[in-house]
């Protein structure tokens, strides 16, 4: 005690505020074990009220009733004031917890170079720059790409037609096309043909019913 006198919450651990919070749950605990046997004791005094003939008893169980009833409210008043005290001393374990993590995180070593934030502001900068120069010189070569690609034209000579490779195409464009009128031809034909051979198949039905047609008559 005399140690958190002198440097006051600095010397605090966060093993000292659980410490406490356990010893506040186990008053807690107690007040609900308080609670519930005067509530019990209440309704059973209840109970030997209502069952009791005699109106001095039932006096006596009504100021009875009423003592209890005022140490309940002592009790839950005192439970009350146990729960908020509770509420307050978790605030301050987390907020030991969030120093312990913020301090044990700081020791990182990078963690020390961001604290420096003129440091910090230098090499930013400088990245940057790095950056912005670097992307312009690449933009820049791309041009010069697509300035020396639209200079360009292609030799016809080399890579034009001429005049025997105009002919050899014309020449291949001519038999594509007797190619496909054939192709046509002998489709109609096939038709034809096909339709021949129905008409035909059709007469040789029909001239034995002719016959037969004949010997009737």
């Amino acid at each position: 005690m005399c140690l958190f006198k002198k440097k006051g919450f600095n010397a605090l651990k966060r093993d000292d505020v659980v410490n406490a919070i356990c010893e506040l749950e186990k008053e807690e605990d107690k007040i609900e074990d308080q609670l519930i046997t005067i509530n019990q004791s209440i309704e059973e005094l209840k109970v030997k009220a209502k069952n009791e003939k005699s109106l001095d008893v039932k006096k006596y169980y009504a100021k009875k009733i009423n003592a209890l009833i005022g140490d309940k409210q002592a009790i839950l008043q005192r439970g009350s004031y146990l729960l908020f005290n509770l509420r307050l001393f978790n605030k301050l374990k987390v907020a030991i917890e969030d120093k312990d993590f913020i301090v044990d995180t700081g020791k990182i070593k990078i963690n020390k170079l961001l604290t420096d934030q003129k440091a910090l502001a230098k090499f930013l900068t400088k990245a940057f720059h790095t950056k912005v120069t670097s992307e312009n010189k690449i933009s820049e070569t791309d041009d010069i790409f697509k300035e020396f690609d639209n200079m360009y034209e292609e030799n016809e000579k080399i890579y034009g037609l001429n005049e025997d490779d105009d002919a050899l195409l014309a020449e291949l464009e001519l038999d594509s096309e007797d190619a496909e009128i054939n192709i046509e031809q002998d489709k109609e034909l096939n038709d034809n043909n096909k339709t021949k051979k129905s008409n035909d198949a059709d007469e040789e039905i029909k001239e034995p019913q002719q016959i037969e047609e004949d010997g009737e008559k």
